[in-house]
């Protein structure tokens, strides 16, 4: 009898103590859920009623109308960080992509604002703005500094099998006429990224900087 009882209880510690390391698990579970961090931006496109969001909650991309009730218009990866350009009806704009091993690479794209038709039109460039005389400026022939491709051995793979993008910091400003899309001016600057682009490009038209 004693025995039975000594048994009894054995189990109902083992159980007891179980139910103890699930529930503390389960808390656990919960505020590691709690601690994710929410990432979220949203930054109006001046003189439209756009913008630019992107959020870990929901569906990043190009949105219409005021923040709280904004309507996705175009979902992807944009930025309006680095350079953007609203010209007439259409809006040339970064967006950003990620290769199978995670690298992430920048097109500059343009987007019809009326039906929110999409064109790429730089693979592999970064658009930093307009110039004073209205020309696109980008940069192109290089990795985004988040790549850290100076240190990283998949940048440099990449660059060897694509020959899209160099690591040596050779960037390429260019400049592009945005009535007809075509390159009219570029110039070598290994020191593009890190340079004050504003002061050393935009400012200028495109006769001041070709002297």
């Amino acid at each position: 009898m004693n025995e039975s009882k000594f048994t009894m209880t054995a189990l109902l510690v083992v159980i007891m103590a179980f139910s103890a390391i699930g529930f503390l698990f389960t808390v656990q579970i919960f505020n590691m859920a709690g601690n994710v961090p929410i990432l979220y931006n949203y930054v109006p496109i001046e003189g439209t009623d756009l913008a630019v969001k992107y959020s870990t909650l929901e569906p990043s991309g190009i949105y219409k109308g005021p923040e709280n009730t904004a309507e996705l218009i175009l979902e992807g990866d944009f930025g309006y960080d680095w350079g953007a350009a609203l010209i007439g009806d259409t809006l040339y704009i970064n967006e950003y992509r990620k290769t199978t091993f995670g690298l992430v690479l920048c097109d500059v794209i343009k987007v019809d604002t009326n039906t929110f038709a999409q064109e790429v039109l730089c693979h592999n460039a970064i658009l930093r703005g307009q110039c004073a005389s209205g020309e696109l400026v980008c940069v192109g022939d290089t990795f985004l500094p988040s790549n850290v491709p100076e240190n990283n051995s998949l940048c440099k793979l990449y660059s060897m099998t694509s020959g899209k993008l160099k690591t040596n910091g050779d960037c390429q400003v260019f400049f592009i006429d945005p009535d007809n899309g075509e390159t009219v001016y570029s110039v070598t600057d290994e020191n593009a990224l890190t340079v004050n682009f504003k002061k050393k490009y935009l400012i200028h038209t495109l006769e001041e900087v070709k002297r």
